[in-house]
């Protein structure tokens, strides 16, 4: 059984400071920094609009601050660890998980639709490690287990996640799939 928890597990969750047990915020989202491939912050609060308009105040716990992201709680180093989006250099470029990245179409590098992303699965130390697929459009193992490592990112961009993965059979579902078929797609290194 998978240890890994999607992002959205973690939303309203409590935020404690270990320091001294006070709970100072709840989980609203989790910013994906789209070159590094890792959690760069917890979005704390939102006033004035979602993420996707620039035109709001949105405060922000640093990744580098999270000690635990247990189950039903995160933990963080301090109380004092909010900070303001707007006083954090470059997280105009971080991406949200719930208003940017949900939805957004999964390519293969030969340019084959995979899917459409429904969440990122994080392990417990908060590491970005799978996309998790809401619709996919191919079969084989991705079908079944909806599931793509971030090892194959190519590109996370504004539009699309492109990963690299090749095909090695027909990538369009059939009208009728067979059971017996152990058709699917390999990584290329």
């Amino acid at each position: 059984m998978s240890t890994n928890n999607l992002a959205q597990k973690f939303y309203g969750n409590a935020i404690i400071s270990v320091s001294n047990g006070q709970i100072i915020a709840k989980v609203e989202d989790i910013l994906i920094d789209p070159d590094a491939l890792q959690v760069t912050a917890l979005v704390t609060a939102k006033r004035g609009g979602g993420l996707l308009q620039r035109e709001h105040e949105v405060d922000l716990i640093l990744g580098d601050k999270v000690q635990v992201w247990g189950q039903d709680a995160v933990l963080v180093t301090a109380p004092d660890v909010i900070v303001k989006e707007s006083e954090t250099p470059g997280s105009e470029k971080w991406l949200s998980v719930s208003e940017q990245l949900k939805g957004r179409d999964v390519i293969s590098i030969d340019g084959r639709r995979i899917g459409q992303l429904n969440d990122v699965a994080l392990d417990v130390k908060g590491a970005l490690v799978e996309y998790d697929l809401g619709q996919v459009f191919i079969e084989g193992p991705i079908a079944q287990s909806k599931r793509i490592a971030v090892e194959t990112t190519h590109a996370l961009g504004q539009d699309v996640l492109i990963v690299k993965m090749v095909e090695t059979v027909e990538t369009a579902l059939p009208a009728e799939p067979d059971a017996n078929s152990e058709e699917g797609y390999i990584i290329e290194e």
